[in-house]
């Protein structure tokens, strides 16, 4: 994993006593360094920093580690369930981290034919 000095420059945390760019410097040589050592092997991978996040670049290490070791990669779930009723005033309680959508009968007759 590359440190935060090449890339999210923002999240770098430098030691009080010394100077944040002389600090990064250090950090981005070191990065040179280790990939330097390692790239002839035949496993090696670089994990950059992305716009996309930390979450992200923790992900794709994890991706890459379990297809390495021969594991499963973990997959997202989407669960849709279509509730029907018969009352239009019916109410339906959702997890806050939920998408809900209605459709009316017509709507779902004239999409469908």
């Amino acid at each position: 994993m590359m440190s935060a000095a090449e890339g999210a420059e923002e999240f770098f945390e430098k030691d009080i006593k010394a100077d944040k760019q002389e600090q990064l410097n250090e950090a981005r040589e070191i990065d040179r360094k280790l990939i330097s050592a390692w790239c002839g092997h035949p496993q090696f991978s670089i994990v950059k920093n992305s716009k996309k996040g930390f979450k992200t670049k923790i992900g794709y290490c994890l991706n890459k580690v379990l297809s390495l070791v021969g594991m499963p990669l973990p997959t997202s779930l989407t669960r849709k369930y279509l509730v029907a009723s018969n009352n239009r005033n019916f109410e339906i309680r959702m997890p806050a981290d939920s998408k809900l959508e209605i459709f009316t009968l017509e709507e779902t007759f004239i999409k469908t034919v």
